[in-house]
This record gives C-alpha cells, structure tokens and sequence, in this order.
C-alpha cells in the first residue's frame, strides 16, 4: 500500500508527505454450517508486517507502525 498525505496548520512540520505503508496478509476460511447451504460460517486471520516508513524521531507516522499485529474476525450469515 501507498500513501500520500497532506498537512496543514500546526502539523505543516511533520516531515511525512508519503510513503509506503505497512503490508496486511488474510487468510479466509468459509465453511457451509448446513447441506442446504443457507447457513455460512466465515473465519479469517489478518496478519499486519511492518514493512512500513517508520521513523520514530517524526512527529506522526501515518503509513508504518512498526508492529506485529495479528486479527480475527468470525462472520456467519444465513440466508
């Protein structure tokens, strides 16, 4: 992911204008609950890298921060 920012005011300092931002990986997994197929159960894992621009003597860093995030997320739907 790219990533172009503007600023303004007091944060017209800042020194970040763009940059590439932290890489975010999914892995889904969809299972039919039911033989009928109306019942859907969903699971996925993201994975956040840091692999951002992250520098920490900036003021703010939008595009990195420079951590390991791991998520999940349960969906079920029934049609």
């Amino acid at each position: 992911p790219l990533g172009q920012f503007r600023t303004g005011g007091s944060l017209a300092g800042a020194g970040v204008t763009s940059g590439v931002g932290d890489l975010i990986l999914a892995l889904p997994f969809h299972f039919n609950r039911d033989v009928t197929g109306r019942e859907d159960l969903a699971v996925t894992t993201y994975l956040w890298v840091p692999t951002g621009d992250y520098n920490r003597n900036n003021l703010i860093n939008p595009l990195g921060e420079n951590r390991w995030k791991l998520a999940l997320q349960l969906g079920n739907t029934i049609k």
